[in-house]
């Protein structure tokens, strides 16, 4: 998981870089594909040739033109993955300089680690000893911190759902057991690649009533990191229709909230190890997770001519805590908007 520092240190500019390579790369297979097709499949089908070798041949040209064609589809997708990749993570890693800059500019500094603390350079000596044993200024280095981490924890689970997205364009596999060389199915779009794998795995948690800790992890943060993008709400509605969408996100807001579930089913859906949503470092970030359902819900009921409900399905909490506006103390985080 990237670091404070890997994050606002990180040179972005060279996903773009690599998105024209796989640019390059595609237009190859154009050219592979065009050259095949003239020059050697077209001597199995134009009349030319003939016998028990040109029937053999036939099927496979075929298959091998597919093959081409498909290198063609997957390269163009990763260079599209790694162009919105560049984009989203440079929103990203610009709310974390946003947030340290914030923190700056109410008197803290911050580490290499991301720990904010008070910066004493920036007072008179006559006023250091009285603001070192302020009681609230724990606190407020605490909260600056926190707001730094969770700015950091957003651009990690934004890279972690690129890094699925890139692996499934690629059909990437350890060992490739079927067969296949090139994904002719790649998706080229990030929103929806995530939205559709966010849906696979609330099937078989719908299905099978859990998640290994893996698949869990990975649920959360895809949720997490797209909870409140409406494009991928949109995209999550349409891979699990409005039947299922619904029947999760009860199910999801029950197992979270319910009065009547069992401590265990609770423990059981939200821990992946060690503590509930291991990885998250506040509470209320479930909620975060149900966003991401509730997003669709409400795009569903709004599609039927509703007003959403309000009623169980959760807030999102403000990112960062408010103290009736004591001096130092960081403001609410605002909401990434598409």
């Amino acid at each position: 998981m990237p670091t404070y520092q890997q994050v606002i240190s990180a040179d972005l500019s060279k996903l773009t870089d690599a998105a024209k390579k796989w640019d390059e790369m595609a237009g190859k297979f154009d050219t592979m594909a065009t050259t095949y097709k003239n020059k050697v499949q077209s001597i199995g089908v134009d009349g030319s040739w003939s016998g028990l070798s040109q029937q053999a041949s036939v099927p496979m040209s075929i298959k091998t033109l597919a093959d081409i064609n498909a290198g063609k589809k997957e390269a163009t997708a990763v260079a599209s993955l790694l162009r919105q990749a560049e984009s989203k993570l440079s929103e990203l890693q610009g709310s974390v300089k946003k947030v340290v800059s914030d923190a700056e500019h109410a008197g803290m500094k911050v580490d290499d680690n991301g720990i904010a603390s008070f910066d004493y350079s920036k007072v008179p000596a006559h006023e250091q000893n009285s603001i070192a044993h302020d009681p609230d200024l724990h606190d407020v280095e605490g909260q600056w911190t926190r707001r730094v981490a969770d700015a950091v924890q957003a651009v990690n689970d934004a890279d972690y759902g690129i890094k699925l997205a890139l692996w499934d364009a690629s059909n990437y596999q350890p060992l490739n057991l079927n067969g296949a060389v090139f994904n002719a199915n790649a998706d080229s779009d990030l929103e929806r690649d995530e939205a559709h794998q966010a849906a696979q795995l609330a099937l078989r948690l719908d299905s099978d009533g859990k998640l290994s800790s893996d698949d869990m992890q990975d649920f959360q943060k895809l949720m997490r990191a797209n909870s409140h993008d409406t494009d991928f709400s949109q995209n999550l509605l349409s891979t699990l229709g409005a039947e299922k969408t619904l029947l999760l996100s009860n199910r999801l807001n029950d197992l979270a909230y319910g009065d009547h579930t069992d401590a265990n089913d609770k423990k059981g859906f939200f821990n992946t190890g060690s503590r509930h949503f291991a990885g998250l470092s506040h509470p209320g970030s479930e909620q975060q997770v149900l966003q991401g359902l509730s997003s669709a819900v409400a795009a569903l009921r709004n599609e039927a001519g509703r007003r959403p409900q309000q009623g169980k399905h959760p807030r999102v909490p403000v990112a960062g805590v408010l103290d009736g506006g004591r001096p130092g103390v960081p403001p609410a985080v605002p909401h990434r908007s598409r």
